[in-house]
């Protein structure tokens, strides 16, 4: 989760050299974004892991971001590229957060600096069964406080109007996840509450949180590496 000062002015979660044709395209920014693939622990391609955001040469507006990822954590860990000076500034990752410590730092920046979202896949996100998402997440009550925390400091930060579309958007996000996070541990119970959550948003809130949470694109590959043994 750790992001390493690259040579110059950014911060960025790979080798600098990948990232510096998008820093030179907008150096003011405070965070460049692009897709990753997801990988298994072969390397084996599992997948296409993309942003909700538009792609094209203009910041997506802070409304808009906070829109998208206060339904979910939608961004791969190994995709921003971040200036030194606005991770400094925003106070960069908080430690007591040891799972959601990225997505609180995103929503920081956004609200510091211009965001731009890229089409160029330029990294890959591994998933294999020793993975923070797979161990951290097997204390569900802690997952849940977790995420609880993500809200509460950044809903304020949407128009007043949006507040209560997205916290339900939320609410039925953290319920399909704290389900998935069980499923993990064999543990079923919670399927049915997610399934409610979901259905209550009705058709066009569900469309929403499929949009959002980019879920499909992060849970296909996970059934790939599964069904092939490899998860």
């Amino acid at each position: 989760m750790d992001l390493h000062a690259s040579s110059g002015r950014f911060m960025a979660a790979r080798p600098p050299c990948s990232t510096r044709r998008l820093a030179v395209t907008r150096p003011d920014a405070a965070m460049h974004l692009h897709p990753c693939f997801i990988v298994d622990e072969t390397g084996r391609r599992l997948g296409t892991w993309r942003c909700p955001f538009p792609a094209d040469d203009t910041p997506v507006g802070d409304q808009l971001f906070y829109k998208h990822l206060l339904v979910h954590n939608s961004i791969g860990i190994p995709t921003p590229t971040i200036r030194r000076d606005a991770y400094l500034a925003v106070g960069g990752l908080d430690n007591a957060l040891w799972f959601t410590a990225d997505w609180d730092l995103y929503l920081k920046l956004a609200g510091h600096g211009d965001v731009f979202y890229h089409n160029d896949v330029l990294a890959c996100f591994r998933i294999h069964r020793n993975s923070l998402t797979v161990l951290g997440s097997k204390n569900l009550c802690d997952f849940r406080i977790q995420h609880q925390i993500i809200i509460d400091r950044h809903l304020a930060k949407l128009h007043p109007w949006m507040r209560s579309h997205i916290s339900r958007l939320f609410r039925a996000s953290l319920e399909v996840n704290s389900a998935l996070a069980a499923g993990m541990d064999k543990k079923y119970h919670l399927v049915l509450p997610a399934i409610g959550a979901l259905l209550a948003l009705g058709p066009r809130g569900i469309v929403e949180y499929f949009h959002s949470s980019r879920i499909i694109e992060r849970l296909v590959p996970r059934m790939r590496a599964v069904f092939s043994g490899r998860y």
